[in-house]
């Protein structure tokens, strides 16, 4: 197989015993150590023949042991002993960054059914944790897969993810590192209430409200919360300013008209008001005379300009008073 020069650099230190491998990497800079150190936490297990090549061509001595399993347990492990505290601290949270981007973006890509299989038969606990991580449209989908109580059980512990002792994320890390991914990860947790709220947006509007009923009956505080963090197409008329012009402005008129086809007129004005009367009158035709849309094609437009409404408000384009302010 082909191996990258950085990979190769990798291999080779930690093929050496610790005196000569501090001799090298004192010749290092920061962003050289950087590098090697996260190659170290990914390349997994490296056969004997390879370390062979790989020292022939550095023209060093082989190790006792050409077999080297390189994770982050054993780069920490390695990296710890070669390093005075504050470098091995410095590339330490380094390490941790890249394989707690990488974990999340490898889960991410499995396709829906996978994760939904692995997650039903864990803790709804360890389910909560792997799901606020994801994106909140995946997270919807996933849960749809699972069965009803199993699913609002989980989404209550996603309530209540602030205090994680670290005994469970050490044991996640350990299930997803053999089971899904063989990486390992730290989890932080965010703010859960937020990542909840855009679960129940992704749902449709009625697993929306089967889910949000039965999450009353077991815990109403958390209903209440993500109730008022979640964004629906009324709260749109909380928007300052002129803000519903630059958000007209970023949705195209087919989205637009089916969206409108399916709201309250307080919102369909909102939106004509805001357009030029050219405009206004071509889209309200199109709403009364024009092509039905179904509840599906309805919601759909409209989650498109919950999106980009939400989008807006993250970098500062629009501010909205009810929602995600408070």
């Amino acid at each position: 197989m082909l191996i990258s020069g950085i990979e190769k650099a990798a291999i080779l230190i930690m093929s050496l015993n610790e005196d000569n491998a501090r001799q090298i990497i004192n010749y290092l800079d920061q962003d050289e150590l950087n590098a090697i150190s996260v190659i170290m936490t990914k390349l997994g297990n490296v056969d004997s023949e390879t370390v062979e090549k790989v020292l022939i061509s550095f023209a060093h001595d082989l190790n006792q042991s050409l077999n080297i399993v390189g994770n982050s347990k054993t780069a920490e492990r390695f990296l710890s002993r070669v390093l005075d505290e504050q470098k091995f601290n410095s590339v330490l949270e380094k390490i941790k960054n890249a394989n707690t981007n990488t974990i999340w973006e490898m889960i991410s890509n499995l396709d829906d059914a996978s994760v939904a299989q692995f997650i039903k038969h864990e803790y709804p606990q360890t389910a909560a944790v792997i799901l606020t991580k994801l994106p909140s449209y995946k997270s919807a989908k996933i849960l749809k897969m699972l069965s009803q109580e199993y699913s609002v059980e989980v989404l209550r512990r996603m309530m209540h993810l602030d205090t994680v002792k670290i005994e469970t994320l050490n044991n996640l890390e350990q299930v997803l590192e053999s089971q899904l991914l063989d990486k390992e990860s730290a989890f932080n947790t965010e703010d859960n209430t937020k990542v909840i709220a855009e679960i129940f947006n992704n749902f449709s509007k009625d697993d929306e409200q089967m889910f949000m009923c039965i999450l009353k009956d077991r815990d109403p505080n958390a209903a209440e919360q993500i109730a008022r963090m979640m964004l629906v197409i009324d709260d749109l008329v909380f928007i300052k300013g002129d803000g519903i012009q630059s958000v007209i402005k970023n949705i195209d008129n087919n989205t637009l008209i089916a969206a409108l086809s399916g709201t309250s007129e307080e919102i369909r004005d909102l939106f004509l008001q805001s357009m030029s009367q050219r405009v206004a009158r071509m889209v309200s035709d199109e709403i009364t005379g024009g092509v039905r849309h179904s509840r599906k094609e309805i919601f759909e437009a409209q989650s498109k300009i919950l999106k980009v409404v939400k989008a807006m408000i993250s970098d500062g384009t629009i501010m909205i008073e009810k929602k995600f302010n408070s």
